[in-house]
């Protein structure tokens, strides 16, 4: 499981491309995997940064609610009970 998009396709895994780099944040991740990019930020629910951290062999904090600011951050999707929060990708 991990990112889509119609003009490039499914995102592949930086260390071997048969494999997926997981979560929703696939993408900053495999391409900080990959060298390049230093860093990335997103939001994690489940997982969402901490998978792909793993998959792609980089790192990532376990995001906690008030570890990082979420001031000016905007959602698409409103809170089901268990907010997701902000975290990086290194």
């Amino acid at each position: 499981n991990g990112s889509h998009n119609p003009i490039f396709g499914n995102t592949k895994n930086c260390r071997n491309p048969e494999l997926s780099p997981a979560g929703s944040s696939s993408g900053s991740a495999s391409l900080i995997g990959a060298g390049g990019s230093l860093f990335g930020t997103g939001s994690d629910f489940g997982g969402s940064l901490r998978a792909p951290a793993h998959f792609c062999g980089i790192s990532s904090i376990k995001p906690t609610i008030g570890r990082l600011s979420d001031k000016g951050l905007q959602t698409c999707v409103p809170s089901i009970g268990l907010p997701s929060v902000p975290g990086i990708l290194a």
